[in-house]
């Protein structure tokens, strides 16, 4: 503002300096040309407070938006770290079950491998009592053969 200010009274003392000059004749001519000049540079640095305006309007804009980009990026990130957090305890909660499938899996082999020991077990016992009972029959036999 205070550039728009010295060029504002810089252009008011150059417009009087070129009446001044244009009521001194042939005198103040030279006076003129300088209070012209003098005119035309405050009129260029009013278009540059202006473009200087139009800059700092844009980056206060991009600081905005960079603001808003900045807190979406940290929302982001929070629901990011809320996600990889649950995704974490799915992990450990399908480690979990996958453990206790393998302890469960681990019980039906040794149930399965006595069921199988316990079929052996019991083919030896049919085995057993067919060999006793060919066993009592001969002895039957045997005793049969003797009178009393």
């Amino acid at each position: 503002m205070l550039i728009r200010a010295i060029a504002n009274k810089s252009e008011l003392l150059a417009l009087n300096a070129a009446l001044e000059g244009t009521k001194a004749g042939e005198a103040g001519r030279g006076f003129s040309l300088v209070a012209n000049q003098m005119q035309r540079l405050a009129e260029q640095v009013m278009g540059s407070v202006k473009n200087i305006e139009l800059l700092t309007a844009d980056i206060t804009k991009a600081t905005s938006s960079s603001v808003l980009a900045t807190a979406e990026a940290t929302k982001l990130a929070a629901q990011t770290t809320a996600s990889a957090r649950s995704i974490t305890q799915s992990v450990h909660q399908q480690q979990a079950g996958t453990q206790q499938a393998s302890v469960a899996m681990d019980q039906i082999a040794q149930i399965a491998q006595v069921s199988h020991d316990a079929a052996v077990a019991a083919g030896q016992v049919v085995e057993a009592v067919n060999q006793l009972a060919g066993l009592a029959s001969g002895l039957s036999e045997t005793v049969s053969r003797f009178r009393i």
